[in-house]
């Protein structure tokens, strides 16, 4: 399962297979490419979205999914008060990273959300 968020050239894609909960993310930002790995449990996963949700929902500015265990791996969405979002962080896999840092308007975060609440179910199920 995976979920894409996608403005001009720049891209985030974030992929889990339950009942994982390492995220996979290759990102592209202005030009450059990358991979990481961030491990996290079910409760960060689902904190990130809600957070997501409130964002879009204008209820605060930031949302943040960052690695527990092992490698530096981070994504974080900051809202401007233009209605765009920032999407940042650091893709981070073995010894290699990059950070990364592009634009995107808010009205890329629905399907977005969408796709990340239903992995986040599924992931759920999976524990059952």
């Amino acid at each position: 399962m995976n979920a894409l968020l996608e403005f001009g050239e720049n891209f985030l894609d974030i992929s889990v297979e339950p009942p994982e909960t390492i995220f996979v993310f290759d990102v592209k930002s202005n030009g450059f490419t990358g991979c990481g790995e961030c491990e996290v449990d079910e409760e960060d996963i689902s904190r990130f979205v809600s957070e997501l949700e409130e964002m879009y929902r204008l209820e605060r500015d930031n949302a943040k999914l960052q690695s527990v265990f092992g490698y530096e791996s981070r994504v974080e969405f900051i809202m401007r008060k233009t209605g765009h979002v920032i999407v940042c962080g650091k893709a981070s896999c073995l010894k290699h990273s990059v950070e990364f840092e592009f634009e995107a308007d808010q009205t890329v975060l629905p399907s977005f959300i969408k796709r990340l609440r239903e992995m986040l179910n599924a992931i759920e199920e999976s524990d059952i």
